[in-house]
């Protein structure tokens, strides 16, 4: 914009020299000087243009590489997160197992110990059957 500026005043300038103010010679001279400087600002102002690109795209850069490295870290998060939960599921399905072997062992002590007093209880009357038996002989032995 500058630079189109420039132009067109260095044309207004270009026609007013050219409508007789001053000698041929300066007319032409200072025409050829606002042209001079036209040209000078609009190379001034590609360079800035320029300049303003290169850092647009270097910032675009930077961010796309920021946006990956994130990306990246997210997916290894990710990742790490997934393996931390399959660790879990397997730790909770082996204490599940043990959990159940702890309590059919315990039922089965539960029985084992009912299963001891049934046997205790029939050996106890067993033996006091026996004992009353003894007795029963004894008795008969020394009444004959």
């Amino acid at each position: 914009r500058e630079a189109q500026q420039r132009q067109e005043e260095a044309l207004v300038a270009s026609s007013a020299a050219a409508g007789g103010a001053g000698p041929p010679g300066e007319q032409v001279s200072g025409v050829q000087a606002q042209l001079d400087q036209a040209r000078a600002d609009l190379a001034q102002a590609l360079q800035r243009a320029e300049a303003e690109a290169d850092a647009r795209a270097q910032t675009q850069g930077d961010a796309a590489r920021a946006a990956e490295a994130a990306e990246e870290q997210r997916r290894t998060a990710v990742a790490e997160v997934e393996r931390c939960l399959a660790e879990a599921r397997e730790e909770l399905v082996a204490a599940t197992a043990r959990a159940r072997e702890a309590e059919a062992a315990r039922e089965a002590l539960s029985a084992a110990q009912a299963n001891a007093s049934a046997s205790e209880a029939q050996a106890a009357s067993k033996l006091s059957d026996e004992v009353e038996q003894l007795q029963a002989k004894v008795t008969r032995a020394e009444a004959d």
